[in-house]
């Protein structure tokens, strides 16, 4: 049997089988969307793993107010007045940071006695010996004391005498746990 003539010249053929060859990228030429976006997920999961696992440290706030005057070392004795929830968290030993000027010099102490129960107003007035109200808590607050390097003692007692921002560390909390409502 004789092959049958094709009804379509052999230049249109030709053409037509040109066109359907394509140019193929070699492999190292075409990005490899996938596995890139995978491994992009994954470090983008490591990284929130690890970021819900790491430790944060729990500060409770308060009030310092300086008590006497520095000793030689130009450490100060403060009495930290703190809201009567943070009364269970606080002891002995515990780090303290005072803000030390307006400008944002930062001082580092510990707590020394915290007071084992909460005291009312007068009571903070009788603790604190001054014939003038610092404070004016109008409810019972939670009181500790605590010890301070104060560089500015030596400049101003009165500076000295100032109330000022303080934070105690009072624990830890996983990073994650914070995402959690309490």
């Amino acid at each position: 049997m004789e092959r049958a003539e094709s009804v379509f010249r052999p230049e249109a053929v030709r053409r037509y089988q040109d066109s359907r060859e394509k140019t193929v990228l070699p492999l190292f030429g075409r990005p490899q969307v996938r596995p890139v976006g995978w491994i992009v997920l994954g470090l983008l999961l490591a990284v929130m793993g690890v970021a819900a696992l790491a430790e944060v440290p729990v500060y409770v706030r308060g009030v310092a107010i300086p008590v006497g005057a520095p000793d030689a070392e130009g450490v100060v004795t403060s009495v930290a007045i703190f809201p009567p929830e943070s009364l269970p968290r606080l002891k002995v030993g515990q780090r303290a940071f005072v803000e030390l000027s307006e400008g944002g010099g930062i001082g580092v102490g510990t707590v020394t006695d915290p007071s084992p129960r909460l005291l009312s107003p007068d009571e903070l007035d009788a603790q604190l010996q001054t014939p003038v109200r610092v404070t004016t808590p109008t409810k019972p607050v939670a009181v500790a004391s605590a010890r301070f390097a104060w560089a500015e003692a030596t400049n101003s007692s009165r500076a000295v005498r100032s109330p000022r921002a303080l934070w105690v560390e009072v624990g830890s909390r996983r990073l994650g746990s914070l995402l959690t409502p309490r």
